[in-house]
C-alpha cells in the first residue's frame, strides 16, 4: 500500500461503533486525551455522536443506538 507523504495516516477511513454505553465510552475517551474532533451532540438521526481521532490517525465516531 502506498500512503501519500503529505497525508495522515488513515485518511479517507472513517470508523463507526454503535455502543449501549456511549456516555461511558465518551468518558473514557476523555480519560486517555484522543484528539476530539467534534464534542458528543445529538446527530441529526436522533442519536448521540461523538468523532475522534485516535492514536493511529484514524477518525473515530462513537454513537448511541439510534432512537
Amino acid at each position: 500500500m502506498h500512503l501519500a507523504p503529505n497525508r495522515p495516516y488513515g485518511n479517507g477511513i472513517v470508523l463507526w461503533f454503535e455502543l449501549d454505553d456511549f456516555d461511558d465510552a465518551v468518558r473514557r475517551a476523555s480519560d486517555m486525551k484522543v484528539k476530539t474532533l467534534k464534542d458528543p451532540r445529538l446527530s441529526e438521526n436522533g442519536n448521540w455522536e461523538y468523532w475522534l481521532r485516535d492514536p493511529g490517525g484514524y477518525t473515530v465516531v462513537l454513537t448511541s443506538p439510534l432512537p
